[in-house]
């Protein structure tokens, strides 16, 4: 998929799925389009994640369930008002970290050119695309830094507060400093120049990214009509 093709499928449906009209006029569509990034994951055999979308959705849907009605009765209000945040954004997320996970920075770049969107915007954008994936490595290191101190398991249950203290402080510390460090590469990189950047990238649209673009059109255009039916309703 293209990176174009990528952002027009994942705004819109970032933008329906938090819509409560159109979630109540077309509970149908809303269940396909909360099954979309499911289907992107196991086509690009991301079990694991699959899994974990799948686990999420369960729990955000648990007030939904008959057959679990005798005990979400009895479940606070803010617990209730979680699950519902949760079931509106959890595929927009997905989507957005599939398209982080499948995207390089150059084809980022190039496709964010072709469609003449700022440079400052491609600049700064360019930077949180990095910054995910760069402190989860850093989280990774810092796991593998308790593991070989013995802090997991029973031992940071019995001493949370130093399990904490030993995770997150290093974790925010370094937080502090990844963003800096990937600004001045991105300037090293030539990316805040105003000349035009060549890329190795095939930027070509294919057949099917039209598809996905033309649909997601259809689909904003679609939650705009459902608005103003509602309002005069």
């Amino acid at each position: 998929m293209n990176i174009r093709s990528k952002l027009a499928l994942g705004l819109s449906i970032s933008t329906v799925m938090v819509s409560a009209p159109f979630r109540q006029t077309w509970p149908f569509l809303v269940w396909i389009l909360t099954a979309l990034p499911l289907v992107w994951m196991l086509f690009l055999r991301r079990w694991r994640m699959a899994g974990f979308y799948v686990l999420i959705l369960f729990i955000s849907y648990i007030d939904r369930i008959p057959a679990l009605v005798s005990f979400t009765s009895h479940m606070p209000w803010p617990i209730l008002l979680f699950l519902t945040i949760v079931r509106q954004v959890a595929p927009g997320f997905a989507i957005g970290l599939l398209i982080i996970r499948t995207t390089s920075i150059s084809e980022y770049i190039n496709g964010l050119s072709r469609m003449h969107i700022p440079a400052g915007f491609t600049l700064a954008t360019s930077v949180i695309f990095r910054f995910f994936p760069t402190i989860r490595a850093e989280n990774a290191g810092i796991k593998r830094a308790l593991r070989m101190r013995r802090l997991t398991g029973l031992k940071a249950l019995r001493h949370p507060l130093q399990f904490f203290n030993y995770r997150l402080t290093p974790l925010l510390l370094s937080t502090a400093g990844i963003g800096d460090e990937l600004s001045m590469a991105s300037l090293c990189r030539g990316l805040s120049t105003s000349r035009e950047r060549t890329s190795y990238e095939s930027d070509r649209l294919r057949f099917y990214d039209w598809i996905i673009i033309v649909l997601s059109g259809l689909l904003i255009i679609f939650w705009l009509i459902t608005l103003l039916v509602t309002k005069r309703k």
